[in-house]
């Protein structure tokens, strides 16, 4: 074996700080948390039928996870079902009314946002109940949006 100066094999000026291998996991980490966390918060934004745009981010990054080492077979289903639910007409049209799925589910006749903060300006505005399609369009994306908070997880 080799001794470096001074007698030292030189192992002790080598600090794992200083490590590309520990910089390169400590970016895989971030980029495992970061594409949990969309997909989460878009399965808990597709339950409640709003921000679309973030919830076809959420299916697109959970159906594209399979660069991810872990088993991506799971998170690939998911991500694909949930991206076909949302490119249905009905289920845009849905998120186009701006109403919280929630509301339609529980049977409100009112938006959840004026029924919370007690706006009596926004209840008289020109707010329209829900066609009666809007329900079934409703609980269509229950399944997806849990299987996409499923997928954040299971990442």
């Amino acid at each position: 074996m080799q001794l470096g100066p001074g007698g030292r094999d030189g192992l002790e000026d080598y600090s794992i700080r200083d490590s590309w291998l520990l910089k390169a996991l400590l970016f895989i980490a971030a980029c495992y948390l970061v594409l949990a966390a969309v997909q989460i918060f878009g399965g808990i934004m597709m339950r409640r039928a709003q921000a679309y745009s973030l919830c076809l981010v959420a299916s697109v990054s959970a159906a594209a996870s399979f660069w991810m080492l872990s088993a991506w077979a799971v998170p690939l289903t998911l991500g694909l079902w949930a991206l076909v639910v949302l490119l249905r007409r009905d289920v845009r049209e849905l998120f186009a009314s701006g109403v919280d799925a929630r509301a339609i589910l529980q049977g409100y006749d009112k938006p959840l946002a004026a029924a919370d903060s007690h706006d009596k300006a926004s209840l008289a505005g020109d707010w329209q109940p829900p066609p009666p399609e809007a329900a079934e369009a409703a609980a269509t994306l229950q399944w997806p949006a849990l299987g996409l908070i499923v997928s954040g997880v299971w990442t």
